[in-house]
């Protein structure tokens, strides 16, 4: 029974994280729905904002804390989306579920980077810290055809 707990909430952690894909949006609509997240899955959080990110914490301990700091640009428009997990089997799950989204069409450059399509213009970043942690940034680029080509090592 605890295993089959474990593993509903482990499914529904990675299904919440991921439906939040905050790119483009504006500061105030970003705000909005993780205001209407913490209401509707009443965990313990914490939410910061600043003048140019916010910052998104899950304490609860029915789940894995997980950390998302949301950057903006000068416009209001999120630029910048970072998620850190505790685990390495929580990193390694959100990232396959990332790369498993058939229109991004990711393309991995390096060890460590995944490129979306040109159309979509997404950086996708992975770390991993000395304390087993998992850090993901995705970022929108601002690379015309050519400099991605070049990026993603297209002829």
């Amino acid at each position: 029974m605890k295993i089959f707990l474990l593993l509903t909430l482990s499914t529904l952690f990675m299904q919440i994280v991921w439906s939040q894909g905050y790119i483009d949006l504006k500061k105030k609509k970003v705000r909005k729905d993780l205001l209407k997240y913490t209401k509707k899955q009443n965990f313990k959080t914490v939410l910061e904002e600043h003048d140019d990110k916010i910052v998104f914490l899950i304490r609860d301990s029915s789940i894995r804390p997980l950390d998302q700091i949301i950057y903006f640009d000068e416009k209001g428009k999120c630029k910048q989306e970072v998620r850190k997990f505790d685990c390495d089997s929580c990193g390694q799950k959100y990232l396959a579920k990332v790369l498993g989204i058939k229109s991004y069409k990711w393309k991995k450059v390096g060890s460590n980077q995944y490129y979306s399509t040109f159309a979509l213009k997404r950086l996708l970043t992975e770390k991993t810290g000395i304390d087993g942690s998992h850090t993901f940034t995705v970022d929108r680029l601002n690379l015309n055809r050519k400099e991605y080509k070049e990026a993603i090592g297209a002829k």
